[in-house]
């Protein structure tokens, strides 16, 4: 009898990975019985000295304290009380008196039953909790894509109409009179302050979902960054007077990246500190390392907080300037981009800043980048 308990128990482990829950439940049932009655009464009353006793306590009390179900408890529990009593009559304890065999059988059948129970309660519980946050994360999640589909549509919707008022103010420059060029200037400049706005959206929209891919060529860095210093002097924080100085030598290596991505993460830095510049000067420097490509955007703005400096890469995360009368535009996009379009060309974004004196953003970017999805 020790000798089938001992083999289905290791039969058990071997197959503990493959049981199925019916499985288990059928396996953990005959265990209880071939433990209880078998290895425990059998064993430790009636062949063994009076010392062994509790083994039958023990190997009734464990198999019926972990049962799987309380279909199995109502069932085993008495069951196995009516074959104990069956074994008892049958074969009367040689070593030790009746009662004390009784007691110990009886107490641990209700012993193991209660603990099981409480077992179960608690299971079934704690399936209840894991089912409500299962199905609140579903709900966070079809909450999520839905933002991100509503945001993507509506970025779309409104990219068409700006795109056209900006065309039609550029034409209408050229044949209004001197008094409506200031209006029609403001006109403008609020048309692509809000199609930037919506162009970040949509590419904060495309990251969340994970939609962005990297589309790499070779090229040289000093063409491109050329190319963004032209598209600077169009932004409307352009014409406020602050000068933009671009010290990138024309002899700065051929990279393998992505090269829109390349004129965006340099766009919206200048873009971001000449809004939070009103004196001095915003400079822009390229050069080239062992690791491959650095640029850095400086300017002589109020300066980040130490404190500040670790969230201001988060979506919709904005720190105000010195002056409580001076807030930039924007909502808090444009260094969550720029942080997730370095990480996906596989570089990374460093910050220093000193408050009254200005911020330093420096971007390190591999000579070849891998494609891949955001």
């Amino acid at each position: 009898m020790r000798g089938a308990v001992c083999a289905q128990g290791l039969l058990g482990i071997a197959l503990a990975s493959r049981l199925t829950f019916r499985g288990v439940r059928i396996y953990s049932v005959t265990l209880a019985f071939l433990t209880s009655l078998g290895a425990g009464y059998l064993g430790a009353v009636l062949g063994n000295p009076p010392v062994q006793q509790p083994l039958t306590g023990l190997a009734t009390f464990f198999p019926v304290a972990f049962q799987q179900t309380g279909i199995d408890v109502l069932f085993v529990v008495p069951a196995l009380a009516i074959g104990h009593a069956l074994l008892l009559v049958t074969w009367p304890p040689v070593h030790v008196p009746l009662a004390p065999i009784v007691i110990m059988i009886g107490s641990s059948l209700l012993i193991g039953a209660s603990i099981c129970l409480l077992l179960i309660g608690y299971s079934g519980r704690l399936s209840e909790r894991v089912r409500w946050w299962q199905d609140a994360c579903e709900r966070e999640r079809a909450a999520l894509r839905a933002k991100s589909e509503f945001l993507s549509t509506m970025s779309h919707e409104l990219r068409s109409p700006l795109h056209v008022i900006v065309g039609y103010a550029d034409i209408l420059a050229d044949g209004v009179p001197a008094d409506a060029q200031a209006p029609l200037a403001r006109i403008r400049h609020s048309a692509v302050d809000l199609l930037q706005l919506v162009e970040n959206t949509m590419n904060a929209a495309r990251i969340e979902a994970g939609k962005l891919q990297v589309h790499l060529e070779t090229f040289e860095p000093a063409t491109v960054l050329r190319e963004v210093e032209e598209n600077v002097r169009a932004l409307p924080e352009a014409k406020r007077g602050v000068p933009v100085r671009w010290r990138v030598p024309a002899t700065l290596p051929v990279v393998h990246l992505d090269r829109l991505k390349v004129k965006e993460i340099v766009q919206n830095l200048v873009s971001n500190a000449l809004k939070f510049t009103r004196e001095g000067e915003v400079t822009v420097e390229a050069a080239s390392d062992a690791d491959g490509l650095r640029i850095s955007v400086r300017d002589t703005g109020p300066g980040i907080a130490a404190t500040a400096q670790a969230r201001i890469f988060d979506m919709f995360e904005r720190v105000e300037g010195a002056s409580a009368t001076h807030r930039p535009p924007g909502v808090g996009l444009g260094l969550y981009i720029v942080r997730s379009l370095v990480g996906l060309l596989g570089g990374t974004i460093g910050v220093e800043s000193v408050l009254g004196r200005g911020t330093c953003f420096t971007v390190r970017l591999p000579a070849q980048a891998t494609a891949v999805a955001a």
